[in-house]
């Protein structure tokens, strides 16, 4: 399609909107990492939803949002999919986590997510919907760095 650039052929994103909406779950993973809840706050807007498993109600609005503070040994994240059109994305993949579970056993769990995202005028993506599911997947004895 000429003048596009590197528009889809459907009108989509642009490869430079698709990198820079991959940064967000990057970012996520670092502020994961580092348990900052405020960096993780500052990638919803403030009228952002949340979707939680086993909560018959969506969370409405950032303040109300429920973050988890607990940091994990590994955070492994696949994007499935990037897409939207002008000011609006949504981005799917899969998490993998591992926590620790007692002195000598690491929990993993696992989740699918669904992010809607919307450009903010400043040109940065911010998410508005943050639909996920999570659940245990292992739990296994801890291995020495030796053995």
């Amino acid at each position: 399609m000429s003048g596009e650039g590197n528009r889809n052929e459907l009108g989509g994103l642009s490869d430079a909107d698709k990198g820079d909406i991959a940064s967000v779950i990057d970012a996520m993973k670092d502020a994961t990492m580092a348990g900052d809840i405020e960096a993780l706050r500052g990638m919803y807007t403030h009228d952002a939803v949340q979707m939680i498993p086993d909560q018959a109600e969506p969370i409405r609005g950032l303040s109300n949002f429920i973050f988890n503070d607990s940091i994990p040994l590994s955070y492994d994240f696949e994007i499935e999919d990037i897409d939207g059109s002008g000011d609006h994305a949504w981005m799917r993949g899969t998490i993998c986590q591992n926590y620790p579970n007692g002195s000598d056993k690491i929990a993993t769990f696992g989740a699918s997510f669904l992010l809607t995202l919307r450009r903010q005028v400043t040109g940065t993506w911010l998410i508005t919907t943050d639909t996920f599911t999570f659940e245990r997947i292992d739990s296994k004895e801890k291995t020495s760095p030796n053995s």
